[in-house]
């Protein structure tokens, strides 16, 4: 109610649950950002700007790219794209959907097989053809884990520019 007030409003949590209900419930909303703070001896006091909304994610991978990470910006590219199956599940998937299912599922449940309807079909019913790209990336994500190297700094920087580009075609926030 506040925040439709104009209000803003800033809440603090250690409760990981608490916090990922807020972001499902304002994950369409232009003004709502999140801020993860952590401490170590190691590192001190670290706040990170944003970590639940796509275009935050997609950020923080162009950073970590633009900083050599590769392999780091491409883990957070395949968390970008499960955030992004995720709310666009929320936004046109069944009503009675409980984000919290996926909350341990891999992109590739999320996305769906022939035998379980997943976010697949609505992207492709959004975005004719974008389905490919999309495994495309998956892939990449994945290499970095598996006997292959991550791929380079110019398909990371690709993946994040088609990333943003389905975020108004499929008119999330995100």
């Amino acid at each position: 109610h506040l925040i439709e007030e104009g209000f803003q409003v800033i809440i603090l949590t250690h409760n990981d649950t608490f916090a990922r209900d807020i972001s499902h419930h304002f994950y369409d909303h232009n003004n709502y950002v999140t801020l993860n703070i952590t401490h170590s001896r190691r590192k001190g006091c670290v706040v990170n700007e944003g970590n639940r909304r796509v275009a935050e994610r997609l950020k923080r991978a162009e950073d970590l790219a633009e900083d050599g990470d590769i392999e780091g910006a491409w883990l957070v590219i395949r968390k970008a794209m499960e955030r992004l199956y995720l709310v666009t599940f929320i936004k046109y998937g069944p009503e009675d959907f409980k984000p919290h299912s996926w909350q341990e599922v891999t992109a590739e449940h999320m996305w769906g097989t022939n035998n379980q309807p997943g976010v697949g079909q609505i992207i492709d019913a959004k975005v004719p053809g974008s389905g490919d790209r999309l495994k495309q990336i998956l892939t990449m994500t994945a290499a970095g884990a598996h006997d292959k190297s991550a791929r380079g700094k110019t398909d990371v920087f690709a993946a994040i520019r088609d990333l943003r580009d389905m975020l108004p075609k499929l008119r999330v926030g995100g």
